[in-house]
């Protein structure tokens, strides 16, 4: 079954795991890639797909399974060669999930790990570098907002909350400070996405789908 879904700048949709291929809805063009290939990175489960809008690397997020216990890990699938490599590990962490690649090609992932989770950035680099957001509770998903910003929601806390992130200094601010007040009757969070207008729009572990005005409640 497919647990990782990431949408390119041309329109493409990548689905992973099983199946795992590329398709365009628009000029369905279709290509289908090894799991296999995946797997020998060291990735034994799949969380996210991410696409780099700089030059098109296709990134994957999961963990790699040790007799010790979980670690996080990253791979990349090189846009000309196809070939995909293990591009970072972290045994800090016990996976990376839900992740977006902004537009210096930082890679912007949720990171569990015992007790708070948190956010990471792996900046691009030989080797790569992290820097840690701590936001508290247990972020789910991340959305890159139009300004740069990334933004992050809960799944489960009390309070749940909306948050933004300011890239430059790792400020963490206040979107929605509690979603179950602003939208009675939810419970859990599931997904996050901003579009190209700046709405922020947010799922919940229920069926259907919540708009965000981009003031603090």
């Amino acid at each position: 079954y497919s647990t990782g879904l990431g949408a390119a700048p041309d329109g493409s949709i990548w689905v992973g795991w099983l199946p795992s291929y590329r398709i365009n809805p628009a000029t369905l063009d279709f290509e289908s890639f090894d799991l296999d290939a995946l797997v020998a990175t060291g990735l034994d489960s799949l969380s996210d797909i991410a696409i780099d809008p700089v030059d098109g690397a296709v990134y994957f997020s999961g963990y790699r399974f040790e007799t010790t216990g979980n670690f996080a890990i990253l791979a990349r699938r090189d846009p000309v060669t196809k070939d995909v490599t293990s591009y970072y590990q972290n045994d800090a962490f016990q996976g990376f999930g839900q992740m977006v690649v902004d537009d210096l090609g930082s890679i912007v992932a949720v990171a569990s790990r015992p007790g708070t989770d948190a956010v990471v950035r792996i900046d691009p680099g030989m080797p790569p570098t992290i820097e840690v957001f701590e936001v508290g509770g247990q972020p789910v998903d991340v959305a890159l907002d139009v300004d740069g910003s990334y933004v992050v929601i809960d799944s489960f806390g009390n309070p749940t909350r909306l948050q933004d992130i300011d890239p430059d200094t790792g400020t963490v601010a206040p979107i929605v400070t509690d979603l179950a007040a602003a939208f009675p009757g939810t419970f859990g969070w599931s997904a996050v996405e901003v579009d190209a207008a700046g709405r922020v729009f947010v799922a919940p572990s229920q069926s259907g789908l919540g708009a965000v005005q981009r003031t603090p409640i």
